[in-house]
């Protein structure tokens, strides 16, 4: 198994693909699609990250850190056919290491890249996000030194 990631903490001036799927996890755990996908965390995303955690209990400092990010996926699986913004972003950190299409539907194509992800991580190879693939999607930004070529 690749080292287990510590979550990391996703805050103003952050842009890549877990600003994009912080983005998705927002929008989809508060119902809506008010927050624009730009993948830059700026001040509305910093907004919603406050909103977001003052409306669950969380410390409202704007970072996405563990708390927030294990909040967010709290109960979010993502299997084969899921299509929402949850899967969006599933499909967003799996982009850093798979090539796959980001359209909110997580069909077969998904599912044989997050195989291909889990297998390489030496994680639970199932084709669900589920609480550990999620953490590791967040928690690395490429493939380790150790995972399986």
């Amino acid at each position: 198994m690749a080292a287990s990631p510590s979550w990391p903490i996703i805050e103003q001036v952050y842009s890549q693909a877990n600003v994009f799927a912080l983005q998705c996890l927002l929008n989809f755990k508060n119902k809506n699609n008010n927050l624009a996908l730009d993948g830059v965390f700026g001040s509305k995303t910093h907004s919603a990250v406050v909103a977001y955690q003052g409306g669950n209990g969380l410390l409202t400092d704007g970072r996405a850190g563990p708390k927030t990010l294990s909040k967010l996926i709290d109960g979010v699986l993502i299997k084969d056919r899921t299509t929402n913004s949850a899967a969006r972003a599933a499909q967003h950190l799996l982009s850093k290491f798979e090539k796959i299409d980001i359209d909110g539907d997580f069909g077969p194509k998904s599912a044989e890249s997050t195989k291909a992800f889990q297998k390489k991580m030496k994680i639970l190879v199932d084709g669900v996000i589920g609480p550990v693939s999620w953490q590791y999607l967040f928690g690395y930004d490429s493939y380790p030194a150790d995972a399986i070529k």
